[in-house]
């Protein structure tokens, strides 16, 4: 679904991440170290007075954004707190409407991404991270056994070079 490919490109490869999807309705997906874990689906379980997809998803923005906002507020604290998360990203066409600002006093990371970032889940979903090493990826790095030192390594520089223009072509 759209939230586990946004969740493959927003994830950082280190925790608990909760990744929820706000469009049509609201998608989620927990990665664990960087890998999709199975959560279920809360779309039409009960939030509120209604379900999370009609409470979260456009119908609610148009009738009321700012109560929308205070929900989005409310629903990203009870599943942090139900998957266990330390990191949240939100995404999917209707991040962009939330404040940069919102979950500043928040007791966990909140990171709210835009959709270009999905196109990297996609990537990683056929062919793993974008960069060819692990020394060089910015979400998976690994040191490599022989690399003495990486700030002087040739290869990984290369490398580095080819992954970022990767990245802008994206």
């Amino acid at each position: 679904n759209d939230a586990s490919l946004a969740a493959l490109g927003y994830a950082t490869g280190v925790g608990r991440e909760f990744t929820m999807t706000l469009g049509t309705g609201c998608g989620v997906a927990l990665t664990i170290d960087g890998q999709l874990s199975a959560i279920r689906d809360v779309g039409s379980a009960p939030f509120r007075d209604s379900t999370f997809d009609a409470t979260l998803g456009n119908a609610a923005v148009a009738r009321d954004e700012s109560q929308w906002l205070q929900a989005i507020g409310d629903a990203v604290e009870l599943l942090a707190n139900e998957f266990g998360c330390t990191s949240i990203h939100l995404g999917g066409g209707n991040a962009r409407r939330i404040p940069r600002t919102y979950f500043s006093e928040a007791s966990f990371d909140v990171r709210i991404h835009d959709n270009d970032e999905t196109l990297e889940g996609v990537i990683r979903l056929f062919d793993g991270p974008i960069a060819l090493l692990p020394c060089a990826t910015y979400k998976y790095y690994q040191k490599c056994d022989e690399c003495i030192d990486e700030e002087t390594c040739g290869i990984r520089n290369v490398v580095k070079e080819v992954r970022d223009a990767a990245v802008k072509i994206l």
